[in-house]
């Protein structure tokens, strides 16, 4: 019964984190449960992943807007890729955050 009862709080609790929509709301915990589940959603990895760029794109457009360089613009595919990638890792260390906090400062980190 209680093994019953653990897997239904398991259950219930990752099902916000796979139903809710990848926005500025979104919380670095809903991508770790994303990223750390089970059966990765890649879906959701994905939609992840376009978010976090739409974020990087706008930063590199206020850079532009400054006069100062745009970092992705000059970034090979592959350097994106693994920039991307630090995304879930960044989450994994700051789960209070909001995904476009943290890809802001991974953004920033970059300069």
């Amino acid at each position: 019964m209680r093994k019953c009862i653990v897997g239904l709080v398991q259950v219930l609790s990752a099902m916000p984190a796979t139903a809710q929509t990848i926005d500025e709301h979104t919380t670095c915990a809903v991508v770790s449960t994303i990223y750390n589940a089970p059966q990765v959603d890649l879906l959701k990895v994905r939609e992840v992943g376009k978010y976090v760029e739409s974020v990087f794109s706008a930063m590199d457009h206020k850079n532009a807007a400054e006069g100062r360089p745009q970092i992705i613009a000059r970034m090979s595919t592959d350097g994106l890729i693994k920039t991307l990638a630090t995304i879930p890792a960044w989450c994994n260390q700051h789960p209070e955050e909001t995904l476009w906090q943290s890809a802001i400062n991974v953004y920033e980190g970059l300069k």
